[in-house]
């Protein structure tokens, strides 16, 4: 769980979760580096995990540039 210390432990809050889990990355992404999305694939807790890296663009360009994959 999250504390005023450490208000975005996101090892702690992907581990507890055990549902589904979708990563999507765009591999030119300069903001958030490629191993970012492989940690939290990593983290989650539960079975049905995914991460789907976007051939096109970056961060805030991920979905624009990539809707027709």
């Amino acid at each position: 769980m999250s504390t005023a210390e450490n208000p975005l432990d996101h090892r702690v809050e992907l581990s507890a979760y055990l549902g589904r889990l979708l990563v999507l990355h765009a591999a030119g992404d300069r903001l958030v580096v490629p191993s970012n999305a492989e940690r939290f694939l990593a983290w989650g807790g539960g079975n049905g995990k995914r991460l789907v890296v976007f051939p096109r663009e970056d961060h805030n360009s991920l979905f624009f540039a990539n809707k027709s994959e």
